[in-house]
């Protein structure tokens, strides 16, 4: 059975051979790695043999020239592709501290929605799950000669990776702001939505015209924290639901399964994720509650899943770690399942450690 075959399989709830593997290091875990055995000239997801190891990248920004405004031996502030003005840490792995947003108004939104126009200059080619690496070329001719060097691309699940337009518009607006102006701005909000689903999938389409292929979609989207949505249900079905349903029409129009990730506890939103059209939800965190069995009880007819290995027990030591992975790993062999940890792996993690992660997951049987 190959890589693609497996995904698949798992995809539509059909018993597999081995569960199928993928995972996302940081860009600080590849270098640590590195140092302890992985060889230079291999990447994780081709060393390692990942089921998913490729993903096309759509850019859902405004694509503003990112532009530094101040370095210093401590921190470098920048204009991001969102027009954020933001400050990060150097040679610190951090999420950066946002000083200020491109949309506080309707005027500076009518100014940038101009910008959201659909071209595969959006289009970059990398491998899945290369955490705070943003140095992938774009453009159908850098993407073609990436995708002709990559590691048997043909015998691999690919994924589109983007965000979705909840996402997209909290990078736009900011966190805080944009719940306020899904209660106040109604008709606001439904414009920026509606451009960012527009972009995706007409340049998904010039994608599909120029010959690209991909296996599935995946979709970011952190709808929900610790204690459950950001934002009631009833929001969710009234103004972002018809948005994700348009766009996840159209891949499934295609053939294309949809993968949705958000972050946190989003257990009161999966009948109507189902309903917009979801086939798979990643990752599960454990620590907000996402439980595997529970899952797959209650949803497992209609969804598959991705994820829910707690990452505090890949920390511990290999007795935590084993025991979380034997009691999750046989939940998914009879498929409906794919391997990951609930998130990403950060570099506390040795490359030791994770081969022998590695190792247990292929081996479950």
């Amino acid at each position: 059975m190959t890589s693609k075959e497996r995904v698949i399989k798992a995809i539509r709830r059909q018993p597999v051979d081995r569960i199928p593997f993928t995972d996302a290091p940081w860009k600080e875990t590849i270098t640590r790695w590195r140092k302890e055995g992985l060889p230079e000239e291999k990447h994780p997801n081709d060393y390692f043999e990942f089921d998913i190891r490729y993903s096309y990248f759509l850019d859902t920004s405004p694509m503003i020239v990112p532009q530094e405004l101040e370095y210093t031996e401590r921190y470098t502030i920048r204009i991001d592709q969102y027009g954020r003005k933001i400050k990060e840490l150097n040679n610190i792995s951090a999420p950066p501290q946002v000083l200020s947003w491109a949309v506080n108004s309707q005027e500076d939104w009518r100014k940038i929605k101009a910008r959201f126009t659909p071209s595969l200059n959006r289009v970059s080619l990398g491998y899945w799950g290369d955490y705070y690496e943003d140095l992938r070329p774009s453009g159908e001719k850098n993407v073609i000669n990436t995708y002709n060097e990559l590691e048997n691309p043909e015998d691999t699940f690919v994924l589109l990776n983007t965000l979705e337009c909840y996402e997209t518009a909290m990078r736009l607006v900011g966190d805080e702001k944009l719940l306020l102006m899904m209660a106040t701005e109604f008709d606001l909000v439904k414009d920026i939505f509606s451009t960012i689903a527009k972009t995706i999938i007409e340049t998904a389409e010039k994608m599909f015209t120029s010959g690209m292929k991909f296996d599935g979609a995946f979709f970011a989207g952190d709808i929900a924290y610790k204690n459950g949505l950001l934002f009631s249900p009833v929001m969710y079905r009234e103004l972002l639901m018809p948005f994700h349903k348009q766009v996840f029409s159209f891949f499934k129009s295609k053939g294309i399964p949809v993968f949705y990730h958000t972050d946190g506890n989003c257990n009161e939103a999966i009948d109507d994720l189902i309903g917009a059209g979801i086939d798979v939800l990643q990752p599960l965190e454990v620590k907000a509650g996402m439980d595997l069995k529970e899952l797959k009880e209650r949803w497992g007819n209609s969804l598959s899943f991705m994820g829910n290995i707690d990452i505090r027990a890949i920390l511990g030591d290999n007795k935590k770690m084993l025991l979380e992975l034997n009691s999750k790993l046989p939940l998914g062999l009879q498929g409906g399942y794919i391997y990951h940890s609930d998130h990403s792996i950060p570099p506390e993690v040795s490359f030791e450690k994770f081969s022998l992660l590695v190792q247990t997951v292929k081996e479950t049987r």
